[in-house]
């Protein structure tokens, strides 16, 4: 059954670690939302997979720039292809109706923050399956 975890809002910085996870889920929904505005620092985000075993992997594309991001926006992961990029909200309103899913084995999710860190604060929200026993997902 579906699990729910989310991450405090902070600054994004490249290699920010927002889940650790431990055995093997399925995302199913992955979102950050804006807490704070950005002011116009062109950011962009990407989602990866960085496990304890094997090689790290990026599984979006690079969102559309954070400059000037409202409290509200959303980046979600549309999850339909490993290079499909972040979709950025301005409305606050999820764009993606059918994400395909994402298999991330025990290690980390983390960001890879183009440009340079926001300076507004976003929360990291995670909806997942586990797949092995016991596996789960806390906020880093």
């Amino acid at each position: 059954s579906p699990r729910y975890v989310t991450r405090t809002a902070s600054t994004l910085t490249n290699g920010l670690d927002i889940f650790t996870v431990t055995g093997t889920v399925s995302i199913k929904y992955l979102y950050l939302l804006c807490a704070t505005n950005n002011d116009g620092t062109a950011s962009t985000v990407q989602f990866n997979a960085v496990p304890t075993t094997g090689a790290a992997a990026t599984f979006s594309g690079a969102s559309a720039s954070l400059a000037s991001a409202l409290a509200g926006a959303q980046i979600t992961l549309a999850g339909t292809a490993l290079g499909t990029a972040a979709l950025l909200s301005a409305s606050g309103a999820s764009l993606v109706a059918n994400p395909g899913t994402i298999i991330v084995p025990a290690g980390v999710i983390d960001l890879t923050v183009g440009t340079g860190s926001t300076t507004g604060t976003w929360s990291a929200h995670l909806v997942y399956e586990p797949i092995t026993p016991n596996a789960s997902v806390a906020a880093a």
